[in-house]
């Protein structure tokens, strides 16, 4: 089985290390390159490239007739999600990390805490940027727990040196804190490390290949956490 890798940076790298590892032959294609003809002898797609040329490149081999792997998010524009059925030769699949995180129970009231050190030019992007970058996991695994819930109302604590808001629902309320000029890296739930000795992100790619997957679901969860994203922007 041929796998075609599109995109080739830092993240890019990583999933390319994991699909060696497996014991699988990689084509790295340039999404500046025709992709039609460079992956036209490949089984399977994974779309690694900036977040921007995600929906781009999806456009671009939707006839292509190939299961595809898309890193999240799709897009940040919900009127690209609601296209994603366009794309009905290919089997698409958005990474979702979230459902191999550790089972920790949801409590009345919930934090979800996320602490790191970015460089001067990480830190200086746009605060909401956060959203897609760890809170999109965080409303995955709420949604995993408890499925499409309705948010009745949206508070931003603080966006300038930190991002802290929170959500509530009828029964339960959800705080979220994203530190990123902490030295301490921590990643938790109530206080219980999402962090895992186990090779998460190898265990989803390979159920992916192995179609070990529920791509209807995937995508029901994807237009949720998107629509929960959009939001907390616009606040």
């Amino acid at each position: 089985m041929l796998i075609g890798l599109i995109g080739h940076g830092r993240w890019g790298k990583k999933i390319k290390k994991k699909l060696i590892e497996l014991g699988y032959s990689i084509k790295v294609v340039k999404k500046k390159e025709n992709l039609i003809k460079k992956l036209s002898n490949c089984s399977i797609v994974f779309v690694v490239t900036p977040d921007n040329t995600h929906y781009k490149i999806l456009k671009k081999i939707a006839f292509l007739n190939k299961r595809v792997f898309c890193e999240k998010p799709v897009s940040r524009k919900l009127e690209d999600l609601k296209n994603i059925n366009n794309f009905k030769k290919n089997k698409l699949y958005i990474s979702d990390i979230s459902n191999y995180y550790p089972n920790i129970n949801l409590k009345k009231n919930n934090l979800f805490l996320r602490t790191k050190f970015e460089t001067k030019k990480e830190s200086s992007s746009k605060r909401y940027d956060l959203l897609y970058k760890f809170a999109f996991h965080d409303f995955s695994y709420i949604y995993k727990k408890l499925g499409s819930i309705k948010i009745k109302k949206i508070k931003i604590i603080k966006s300038k040196k930190l991002l802290e808001f929170y959500l509530v629902n009828n029964k339960m309320k959800f705080k979220f804190c994203y530190m990123t000029n902490s030295k301490k890296r921590n990643y938790s739930l109530n206080g219980k490390s999402f962090y895992t000795n186990k090779d998460i992100l190898k265990k989803m790619i390979n159920n992916f290949i192995n179609k070990r997957i529920d791509y209807k679901a995937n995508i029901k969860k994807v237009r949720f956490v998107s629509k929960l994203i959009d939001r907390v922007r616009k606040e």
